[in-house]
C-alpha cells in the first residue's frame, strides 16, 4: 500500500474517532461551568431579590418547597401536603422536577383541605390536577422531556409518604417521551421564583453572613411570587427572603399564605352551593448546592433514538 494510501486511511480513522467522541460529549451534555449572574447586595431591597432569584436561570443550584397546611389538631401543629424539588445542572444542560403531594385531610373535615398547587410552574400545576397524591418527575436535556405523572411508592399501590431530602430514589415506571425543547419551554416548565413587581422590601435583619428582607402587607406579598388565581390574601399573611450577604445568592424563603377560597359543597339536600373556606399555610424553600448540582436521568428513562438525535444537534 502506497504511504499516500496509508496516510489517507490514517487521516479517515482519526477522524472518525474524534467524531465519535465529540457526539459523545455533545449527547452526555458535557459543558464548562459558567459564571454565576452577579448581584449587587448593596443595592435596593427590591432589586436584590429580583436579581437573587433571576440568579437562578443560570446557576446550578436545588431548590425545595416544603408546604404544610397549619392545623391545630394535626401533629405538631401542621401538616406537610407537599414537596416539590428542582435540581438544575446548566454546565450539563440537565434538569430535574421531582413532585410528591400527600393525601392529608383534616381531623375536623374529611374533605381535602388542599385542591391546588402552592407551587407555581406547569409541571406542578398538571401534577396537581392529574395525580392529586402521589409522585411526578420531569427531566430535561437538549434531547428533549422525559416525564410522568402518578408514580407510586415502590412495591405498593399508596401514595409516596413525606419524606426528607433530596429527589430520593425517583425512578420511571412508565415515562412518556418527547424529543426536542428549546429555551422558552424549559423556563415555561421550571418557572420563576419572583414575578416583576413593584412592592417595597424592608430589611428584617442584617447579620454579618446574610441579609433577611420581608413583606407584612398580604397584597403587597402577593404581587411577588406566583399565586393561585382562585384565592384571596388574609391578614397574617406575609413573605421573608434571605440572602448571602457576600454573593447575593439566594439561600431561603419564608411564606405564610392565609388563603380564603370559594368552593362548592353539596348540603343535606343534595344541592351545591358556594362556601367560604379559609387555609393557612407555611412555605419553606431552600436553595443549596450552588454550583455542584448534580442531575442525572433517573432510571427506567432511557433515551429514544429521536432524543439522542435531537442532543447531538442542540448542543
Amino acid at each position: 500500500m502506497r504511504a499516500r494510501t496509508r496516510g489517507l486511511l490514517v487521516a479517515v480513522v482519526v477522524l472518525v474517532a474524534v467524531g465519535g467522541v465529540a457526539a459523545g460529549v455533545r449527547i452526555a451534555d458535557v459543558g464548562t461551568a459558567t459564571a454565576d449572574p452577579s448581584v449587587d447586595i448593596d443595592g435596593p431591597p427590591r432589586a436584590v431579590v429580583l436579581d437573587a432569584g433571576r440568579a437562578l436561570d443560570a446557576t446550578d443550584h436545588r431548590l425545595v418547597t416544603r408546604v404544610y397546611v397549619l392545623d391545630a389538631n394535626a401533629s405538631g401543629g401542621r401538616a406537610l401536603v407537599g414537596t416539590y424539588r428542582h435540581v438544575r445542572d446548566y454546565d450539563d444542560r440537565q434538569h430535574l422536577a421531582v413532585y410528591d403531594t400527600y393525601a392529608y385531610r383534616s381531623p375536623l373535615d374529611r374533605r381535602p383541605v388542599d385542591r391546588t398547587t402552592q407551587f407555581h410552574t406547569l409541571a406542578a400545576f398538571l401534577h396537581r390536577g392529574t395525580v392529586g397524591a402521589g409522585r411526578s418527575l420531569v427531566y430535561v436535556t437538549d434531547g428533549g422531556v422525559v416525564s410522568e405523572f402518578g408514580v407510586v411508592a415502590e412495591g405498593s399501590e399508596e401514595p409516596l409518604r413525606p419524606a426528607r431530602g433530596d429527589a430520593g430514589h425517583a425512578r420511571f415506571v412508565d415515562p412518556r417521551h418527547r424529543a426536542g425543547i428549546d429555551r422558552d419551554e424549559i423556563d415555561e416548565l421550571f418557572g420563576d421564583v419572583f414575578v416583576p413587581h413593584d412592592a417595597e422590601w424592608r430589611v428584617v435583619e442584617r447579620t454579618d453572613e446574610r441579609i433577611t428582607y420581608g413583606i407584612d402587607d398580604p397584597y403587597r406579598y402577593f404581587e411577588t411570587r406566583p399565586m393561585p388565581l382562585d384565592a384571596e390574601p388574609l391578614d397574617g399573611s406575609r413573605i421573608r427572603v434571605t440572602v448571602d450577604r457576600d454573593t447575593g445568592r439566594l439561600r431561603s424563603i419564608s411564606e405564610r399564605r392565609v388563603l380564603r377560597y370559594r368552593v362548592e359543597r353539596t348540603g343535606p339536600d343534595g344541592r351545591e352551593r358556594a362556601v367560604e373556606r379559609r387555609v393557612d399555610y407555611a412555605i419553606e424553600t431552600r436553595v443549596d448546592r450552588y454550583g455542584t448540582a448534580d442531575v442525572r436521568r433517573p432510571p427506567g428513562g432511557s433515551p429514544t433514538p429521536r432524543q439522542l438525535l435531537a442532543d447531538l444537534l442542540h448542543y
